[in-house]
């Protein structure tokens, strides 16, 4: 990459959770507007969009800039949900101005967008490396103009979930209703293998939140200095996945579960993820 191409990673990453951040204040409005009160959803909603460095103080103005309501009206919502016994972060409905932290102050977002820089491989952007919507020419796969519009419904989608912003259900609904609505009903790769929409946008979604995540568990791990990981079990995976819940070492993790390969730990449509492992510390 050039000096220059390196240079706007950080403005592209902003970009990215400055976007995040929207459609969170835009379903938290939703929400209100739709029952009149804020929500355990919308709790939740506003809890993360502290994590995402917001003052309390900036959160209510635009709560109340976006509803158009009046400081008695912004009021009365806080004071009913502050009383409430799911609330997670009380002080956020009790008029107390949480600190505003900057993104490159912000050790979460940094991690999460490390991930990113990692998956990417600094190109930030087609997250779940989705080859869909590609043309094979002279032996390279190139990707069509309707691509971009496919990958970028891809990167909202996976930058909401491993945020915790959504939930894996909605998103895939929102994915699917955004692709449909742009014409994309179906996707063709340069394989010749071809998707429905909601197939190939569950499939690719999947893939790129566990990669995504493998890329965060992965920076944990050098934080805690250690090379030993758990993977996951689960029922019904495939058989050639026989290698769920035990205890490996990064290189096993190549060479016994196949991380990196299509076929094996976080390929394509794998429900299996790895976390730092501590011996004599951590639980299996």
């Amino acid at each position: 990459m050039t000096p220059e191409q390196k240079g706007s990673l950080p403005l592209q990453v902003e970009k990215l959770f400055y976007d995040l951040q929207d459609r969170i204040f835009s379903d938290v409005v939703r929400r209100i507007k739709k029952t009149g009160e804020i929500t355990s959803t919308a709790d939740y909603q506003i809890y993360k969009l502290q994590i995402l460095g917001n003052s309390t103080e900036f959160i209510e103005q635009e709560v109340e800039r976006l509803l158009d309501a009046s400081d008695p009206e912004i009021w009365e919502l806080y004071d009913k949900v502050a009383n409430w016994e799911y609330v997670r972060y009380r002080d956020a409905y009790e008029q107390i101005n949480g600190h505003f932290v900057p993104l490159k102050d912000n050790e979460m977002i940094q991690r999460w967008s490390q991930a990113i820089i990692a998956q990417t491989k600094g190109e930030i952007k087609n997250i779940a490396h989705s080859m869909g919507l590609s043309i094979n020419i002279g032996g390279k796969q190139v990707f069509t103009p309707l691509a971009d519009y496919y990958q970028k419904y891809l990167d909202r989608a996976c930058m909401d979930i491993v945020t915790g912003a959504f939930d894996y259900n909605t998103v895939l609904r929102r994915v699917v209703k955004e692709m449909t609505g742009s014409g994309i009903h179906s996707v063709d790769y340069a394989s010749g293998w071809h998707n429905r929409a909601p197939v190939a946008a569950r499939r690719a979604v999947m893939t790129g939140v566990s990669q995504l995540s493998a890329q965060i568990n992965e920076q944990v791990a050098k934080d805690l200095d250690t090379d030993t990981y758990e993977v996951t079990w689960h029922a019904g995976h495939r058989p050639t996945h026989w290698w769920g819940g035990r205890i490996y070492n990064r290189n096993e993790l190549e060479l016994v579960c196949g991380l990196g390969d299509v076929g094996g730990l976080c390929g394509a449509n794998c429900r299996h993820s790895y976390y730092a492992f501590i011996e004599g510390v951590s639980v299996p």
